[in-house]
């Protein structure tokens, strides 16, 4: 049997990773990465592996490290790889059982239709090292098979490294790592080349006559869309990147609301798929549709309920720029009007509509960023209200204080608006806001609690 490959993880961002490959103290390299084809002569740290197929049957699938990657031995290159192809079945047979098993290797190819009629790929008695998707051109080409099959493979096989062969390039390489791929090829890229293309890191393009164009060109378009998707990986950015590439690309675009929709099936999923160290950005719109924060949205409208003894009077709140919101400035001053009165207070943000102060040190609450303004569109409005008005519906409120900026009726209880247009932390919104307490205090009087008993309610 073939040895392993030494990894460790480096930087994480959803299905995403970078992967540092070889010694764990030092690695040799990292992915994304390429696989080398024949008659290819690539740097090593680009393309750490080398793979070569056979032409007689059964076909064999050899892959090759070309760096010190085993963990038994880091003085010499491996480790090495075999696995036999078996038969790649056209999609219009996806329901045809081709009858053959995986066995347990630490190179797995696997296909559509493996995926779907071998129950044995669960139960393999070694994880593999390296799964490819030896069908992924084809699958590239459906609407949504391509993500569906990245998916199961993740998801059966999360430690693995996954080659999606011939449908890579510098110009997807950061929606194809996002959705999940750690290894690529430059077969497109060859197939480009002979088409007169070139596929630049933003877009495939023709090349100009007068347009110098060699294998070096080429070469240096995957040195920086790699270094672009690692270093978007280690700073949170890496859905923002992809997105700006799907734009050139109807099909790449389609693969993003595929991913997206397929994670937002399940739920609590995406909590253990994101470094929670990192912020969640907030720039674009295309936020406002993340999986973690319509996952964020449907909790909150659905689910979360206020605790039995927080009594009958709610609060709500401005957002702040600094998270959790009690460490900024504004919120000090709230807390210090609040703090010994015990109610519900909900911030109102965007995106992710309503945020309990009991949940405000949660992830992504406690680390979203995005660029506060004081103003909302009609979408940003909508999804508060939508939120706030399913929220209400699901308690008995007696009275609602109004801090936020977003005005609103409610039928079930009294309203009372402390801002009245004016600044958050202007003189007069916090006075009012103090006598809206002072009042509702004398109105709704709730028993006081200890700071041991309100530490073990936010446990709770």
């Amino acid at each position: 049997m073939a040895d392993g490959l030494g990894r460790v993880i480096l930087h994480r961002d959803r299905f995403a990773r970078c992967i540092g490959l070889g010694d764990r103290k030092n690695p040799c390299t990292r992915t994304p990465a390429l696989v080398q084809l024949d008659g290819e002569d690539l740097p090593s740290e680009l393309a750490p592996f080398h793979s070569t197929t056979s032409m007689t049957l059964p076909r064999e699938l050899v892959v090759e490290a070309r760096l010190p990657l085993s963990p038994n031995d880091f003085t010499k290159n491996g480790p090495h790889f075999r696995a036999n192809l078996g038969h790649v079945l056209p999609l219009s047979l996806e329901n045809a059982d081709a009858g053959e098993k995986a066995s347990s290797s630490l190179l797995l190819p696997v296909s559509w239709q493996r995926l779907h009629h071998d129950e044995g790929l669960t139960q393999l008695e070694e994880q593999p090292d390296i799964v490819v998707l030896t069908d992924a051109h084809q699958l590239a080409r459906q609407s949504d098979k391509l993500v569906r099959a990245i998916h199961s493979i993740k998801s059966a096989f999360p430690s693995a490294l996954l080659w999606t062969p011939g449908i890579g390039g510098p110009d997807n390489m950061a929606v194809l790592s996002w959705i999940g791929v750690d290894l690529f090829d430059s077969g497109r890229c060859i197939q480009a080349a002979e088409e007169h293309a070139y596929l630049a890191p933003m877009g495939a393009r023709f090349i100009e006559s007068d347009e110098q164009y060699d294998h070096m060109v080429q070469l240096n378009a995957w040195h920086e869309i790699r270094v672009q998707v690692i270093q978007a990986m280690k700073n949170g950015s890496l859905r923002e990147l992809a997105e700006q590439q799907a734009l050139n690309s109807p099909r790449l675009i389609e693969h993003l609301r595929h991913h997206r929709n397929l994670l937002q099936l399940n739920d609590g999923f995406l909590a253990r798929n994101k470094k929670s160290t990192n912020g969640f950005r907030c720039y674009s719109t295309q936020s406002f549709n993340d999986p973690l924060v319509t996952d964020w949205v449907h909790y909150i409208k659905n689910k979360y309920v206020t605790p039995s003894d927080y009594g009958d009077v709610l609060v709500l709140l401005p957002c702040s720029e600094r998270k959790p919101y009690r460490l900024s400035r504004s919120h000090y001053k709230f807390l210090d009007i609040l703090s010994s009165h015990h109610y519900e207070q909900l911030m109102v943000t965007s995106p992710l509509g309503l945020v309990p102060r009991n949940l405000e040190d949660v992830w992504p609450a406690s680390h979203y960023d995005i660029p506060v303004t004081g103003e909302w569109d009609n979408d940003e409005l909508q999804r508060i209200q939508t939120s706030l008005y399913s929220f209400l519906a699901r308690h008995s409120f007696k009275l609602i204080i109004n801090h936020s900026s977003v005005s609103f009726t409610w039928d079930g209880a009294d309203v009372v608006d402390t801002r009245k247009n004016a600044g958050a932390l202007s003189s007069e919104s916090l006075s009012n806001l103090h006598r809206a307490v002072r009042d509702a205090a004398e109105r709704f009087p709730v028993k006081r609690q200890k700071n041991s008993q309100r530490l073990l309610r936010k446990f709770e």
